[in-house]
């Protein structure tokens, strides 16, 4: 079964095994770096059985039917981008007393008060702690390049905490097909828009090039996909443009308060076609590539931004007016 939440040491307690699925950064980062003092895992599942036999700080690396050896209730953390496959080999295993959950959904110790914090470089913090200091009474926001509704996304410490609020709204743009489930499963209080988003508005949809095994990768923008040097599939997608979706899903003065952009190479395209004297919105993240650095910077300095905060990846941009 799947599950959402898991808060308190007592909830763990009831499991036989706990079993980490995912070997890449994600594990690093957040299990050996942090949850390993809180929880210990038996073993770490490598469902593309690239390590398998490797052992990991201490922990084996193992296949998926590793599962059908534990006895008792076992819990699987999930340590990795692709959720929907781990979920579908899960289920063809058919293991009644197996529970899945992602490993930022476990509360337990230091956190069990606290939200999820998600974004790679505690971006979700300082747009939290943002709203806090312009005082901001309701939370809307428009995030353009979703990806993974949780992990490493930027919008949903803001959906956790705000969704259930007086004049919440999100509204979130995914154009990969594949995502659009999880989309919609963890965050069903957003308006999902599968589309991809443009500076200008295009009649035809725009070939996109998915990465089944990168999917923060995928783009609109062949000249990157080539780059990456992996396979990938073209699909045509429909598109819009962010002054069409700030019409059709934000009434009247209720601007969103954050936009945030993360469009693989379309960003500079997608804000050089936002209407920035109509659509004043007060903060703004968006990824930086270097070969459009410069006139990004230009652009949010030429219509009255400050620079707040820069990051690993992204820089966040507030309306200085």
């Amino acid at each position: 079964m799947k599950i959402h939440n898991i808060i308190g040491e007592e909830e763990l307690c009831k499991y036989d095994h706990i079993v980490a699925w995912g070997l890449g950064p994600l594990f690093e980062t957040n299990y050996l770096n942090c949850q390993r003092t809180i929880f210990t895992i038996d073993a770490v599942i490598d469902g593309r059985s690239e390590h398998l036999g490797e052992v990991i700080s201490g922990i084996s690396v193992v296949p998926p039917d590793y599962l059908n050896e534990l006895e008792g209730r076992t819990l699987v953390v999930c340590y990795t981008i692709y959720e929907t496959e781990v979920w579908t080999q899960m289920c063809s295993m058919v293991l009644p007393e197996l529970d899945f959950i992602l490993y930022a959904m476990i509360r337990v110790g230091q956190n069990l008060n606290t939200l999820p914090h998600c974004a790679k470089n505690g971006e979700d913090v300082a747009l939290l702690n943002m709203l806090n200091r312009l005082d901001i009474d309701s939370v809307r926001f428009l995030e353009i390049g979703v990806c993974h509704p949780i992990i490493r996304n930027n919008t949903y410490l803001l959906y956790e905490k705000f969704s259930k609020s007086k004049g919440y709204k999100g509204v979130v743009v995914e154009p990969n097909p594949l995502m659009h489930d999880l989309i919609e499963e963890y965050r069903p209080a957003d308006v999902l828009i599968k589309k991809g988003v443009t500076g200008s508005h295009l009649d035809d949809p725009l070939e996109f090039y998915m990465f089944p095994n990168l999917l923060g990768h995928s783009t609109f923008v062949k000249e990157l996909a080539d780059n990456e040097g992996l396979p990938y599939e073209v699909m045509k997608i429909p598109t819009t443009t962010i002054n069409e979706i700030i019409e059709d899903h934000f009434e009247g003065d209720l601007l969103p308060i954050i936009l945030a952009l993360d469009a693989e190479g379309m960003d500079y395209d997608i804000l050089s076609g936002l209407d920035f004297r109509r659509f004043q919105i007060p903060v703004i993240i968006t990824e930086i590539i270097e070969e459009y650095k410069d006139n990004i910077f230009r652009l949010f300095s030429d219509n009255g931004y400050i620079l707040e905060l820069t990051t690993e990846e992204n820089t966040i941009w507030r309306l200085g007016i």
